[in-house]
């Protein structure tokens, strides 16, 4: 996967938005450009786990090469990406 990140953007992508949007990175909308990172850490990848039923974030680490952070996803965002796996599983 780490091969498929073409350059580091997370720094350039922060920046911008601190200065045209100020501190309260929450309030900025989500790209509609894709982009690249690697999830990192444990063996789970995942900081936290969203317990059946719970609406609580999950949280986890990111990296595009360079720069790592710390990201949460919503059950929304959770939901969409098991969606993913499950239909590519049923189309292998």
């Amino acid at each position: 996967m780490s091969l498929s990140i073409s350059k580091p953007w997370i720094l350039n992508y922060l920046t911008e938005v601190a200065e045209s949007q100020g501190p309260n990175l929450a309030s900025v909308k989500p790209s509609s450009k894709g982009k690249k990172v690697q999830l990192i850490g444990s063996v789970s990848k995942f900081l936290t786990r969203q317990q059946p039923g719970d609406d609580s974030w999950v949280w986890a680490k990111i990296s595009d090469k360079e720069h790592s952070i710390p990201v949460r996803f919503s059950k929304e965002a959770i939901r969409a990406c098991m969606r993913h796996v499950l239909d590519e599983a049923v189309a292998s």
